[in-house]
């Protein structure tokens, strides 16, 4: 799954495709279906990114069959993708509504929804002080450790996080 998503980030869109091909095949040989909902969403993301909206209807209405049959706690990867999709739209109204941070979510996501959030919330009001920027301060700072422990945990997250955090910054100090 990692070779698969850092092929997605160097936009090696037909490896990717089989990598995240290879890594649904095994997860359903193991019964593993949040992991299956991992790599439908990288397929997912990398069909909306071409333009192929049928292969994007497709990967995310069997996302969306799996966390309702399935697996509900995974409810929040579903909801990633949706974010992604309204953040490259501007739709940064319903990305504030919808990326919630709950304690239920790894850190990972938590961090992914509080980024999103904070970001759209920096964008649209310049300025305001928000609870989500010290939400995610404390966690980025929890997930520090978790990347000297875990070598499987993502150091996009945290960059992705730091990224908001600086955005953020920059609209609410003075120069």
């Amino acid at each position: 799954m990692r070779l698969a998503q850092n092929l997605e980030l160097r936009q090696r869109w037909q490896d990717s495709n089989q990598s995240y091909e290879s890594a649904i095949m095994q997860y359903q040989a193991f019964g593993e279906a949040r992991g299956q909902i991992y790599a439908l969403a990288g397929l997912a993301r990398i069909a909306y990114f071409k333009g192929e909206t049928d292969e994007f209807t497709r990967f995310r209405s069997r996302m969306r069959y799996l966390v309702e049959t399935v697996d509900p706690p995974s409810q929040s990867i579903l909801n990633l993708l949706d974010i992604y999709v309204l953040e490259s739209e501007g739709r940064y109204h319903e990305i504030i509504t919808l990326a919630e941070d709950s304690y239920e979510y790894p850190i990972q996501i938590r961090m992914q929804m509080l980024s999103h959030r904070l970001q759209a919330e920096s964008y649209l009001n310049p300025g305001y002080v928000s609870a989500s920027y010290t939400d995610l301060q404390r966690l980025a700072n929890r997930y520090r450790g978790v990347l000297k422990r875990d070598f499987s945990a993502s150091p996009t997250v945290l960059a992705t996080a730091e990224y908001a955090m600086g955005y953020h910054s920059f609209f609410t100090k003075e120069i």
